[in-house]
């Protein structure tokens, strides 16, 4: 995103050279990158504005900061705009159940913290749905053609949250079948969208190529680091991993809510079901693929924990068990907050490397998540490039190294020609604890062969000419180890 982002400010275009998403949330991290990187050169943090998005490279990570606060402002804007629409539909109990469930969510957290469309995608969704809600309630067509307005902007942000044409054709045959009023609509939707991403709308060719690259990948590719599970089980497996205690309160309000079937609480559903079923049978149902309909769950939650205050039981203790409900999803945000602060492991690493491993080593690296180490080549090029003035500030004494990546074959692991290994937690993790691909995929060879050299070199690293230096486990990145030779 970051690079897209560059391509547009340099190129003064409003065509993408990525395809991968579509570019509305690329014009924004533009818009806010451009006076960052004003402010840092007036600042002498870099020599020139041009420079800026090589600090990612020079090992900086202010080049994405203004990407990232962009989505924390877009993750914040979900969080109270799924608050404002419980309290406007419930009330005030409802309002702090959804609001505290959403703000505490892992998977919301961790995606308002990246630079990627995700966050600006759930925001212009849960704006939909609001609006989608109040027109069942208020009866006013305006809510109508705002929430296909912000449905529009959804998709121009990022298309997997097709599925919130659901719950806006639900809203609109609630208040009456019209046929000009659906057309209008639907245009509301296709004006929206194609403004949104106007790049794709000006070069058709990037919208084909766009959906087609992000198709293949979640349904043909494989990743032989891909643990298999049937259809559904698999997305639901990741959201409990993620969500940990929240994955059951939204199964109870669920469950309520199917109970009850009021048409509030179908608008929700008619996003939720048909988002699960859909990324629920993707070969690839990463759960941050479901990152768009947890703000349904969490007003579903609202409305749940409302009625359970409105019994008998319920009324005399509404804060209690408000807290009681989020005490455990709280402590874990707060300790994920703790961990935050402290330095990542792999700058522990690149320093223990820079500190001991000498000019020119060879160095083999797992394919990624990995410290940053630069070979000779690449620091030559850097410090001779267009942004030298900038390299020459961070890589004058950075130590160089001959890098080769890590390939699964033990007879080959045992012979290269290398003095240290970097292996990184997030990458061998999924080989080592997952069960991997079915044993009929084409894959799973591939998931064998680097499940027996991350195991050998994890327990038995001397067996295969390789012995267990030091590990860097901050709490803060993934876990680094770095092997040497015996």
């Amino acid at each position: 995103m970051l690079e897209c982002a560059v391509q547009l400010i340099k190129e003064r275009t409003l065509i993408p050279a990525a395809t991968v998403y579509p570019p509305l949330y690329s014009y924004l991290f533009a818009a806010v990158s451009a006076p960052t990187a004003l402010a840092l050169t007036m600042l002498g943090v870099i020599p020139a504005p041009s420079d800026f998005a090589s600090l990612s490279s020079a090992g900086g990570v202010l080049s994405y900061l203004p990407g990232r606060l962009l989505s924390t402002a877009f993750g914040l804007a979900t969080v109270l705009t799924a608050y404002r629409t419980a309290k406007d539909l419930w009330g005030g109990r409802a309002a702090a159940m959804a609001g505290g469930t959403l703000a505490l969510s892992p998977l919301h957290a961790t995606y308002s913290a990246y630079a990627l469309p995700d966050a600006a995608m759930t925001f212009f969704v849960t704006l939909s749905l609001r609006h989608c809600l109040l027109s069942v309630q208020k009866g006013a067509s305006v809510h109508l053609d705002r929430a296909a307005v912000f449905a529009g902007l959804a998709l121009a942000a990022k298309y997997n949250c097709a599925t919130i044409i659901f719950p806006l054709a639900l809203a609109a045959l609630i208040r009456g079948r019209d046929p000009r009023q659906a057309l209008r609509l639907l245009l509301l939707v296709a004006a929206a969208a194609a403004f949104g991403a106007i790049g794709w709308t000006l070069s058709p060719s990037k919208i084909v190529e766009g959906v087609s690259v992000q198709w293949f990948s979640t349904t043909q590719r494989g990743n032989p680091s891909m643990s298999w599970a049937p259809p559904w089980l698999g997305l639901s497996q990741a959201l409990w991993r993620t969500e940990g205690v929240l994955a059951l309160l939204y199964l109870a309000a669920v469950a309520g809510a199917i109970q009850r079937r009021r048409r509030e609480e179908t608008i929700l559903f008619a996003l939720i079901v048909p988002a699960f079923l859909n990324i629920g049978s993707l070969k690839r149902p990463s759960p941050h693929y479901f990152l768009f309909a947890l703000p349904a769950l969490a007003l579903l939650a609202g409305r749940a924990y409302d009625r359970v205050l409105s019994t008998p039981f319920g009324r005399p203790l509404p804060a209690l068990l408000l807290v009681g409900l989020l005490a455990l999803p709280g402590w874990a945000a707060a300790k994920k907050v703790r961990l935050a602060f402290r330095e990542d492991s792999r700058r522990q690493a690149h320093r223990w490397i820079q500190e001991r491993a000498p000019e020119g080593s060879g160095v083999v690296m797992d394919w990624a998540y990995t410290p940053r180490l630069w070979t000779a080549e690449q620091k030559r090029s850097a410090l001779s490039g267009p942004h030298r003035r900038l390299y020459e500030r961070t890589l004058a004494a950075e130590s160089s190294y001959e890098t080769v990546p890590l390939r699964y074959e033990l007879p080959w692991v045992a012979a290269v020609d290398a003095d240290f290994m970097v292996l990184s937690s997030r990458s061998f993790d999924r080989f080592v604890d997952g069960n991997g691909p079915r044993a009929s995929d084409p894959l799973r060879p591939k998931f064998e062969a680097a499940r027996t050299v991350y195991r050998a070199l994890l327990k038995e690293p001397g067996a295969v000419g390789w012995r267990r230096l030091v590990e860097f486990d901050s709490g803060n990145g993934p876990r680094i180890v770095v092997l040497g030779r015996p």
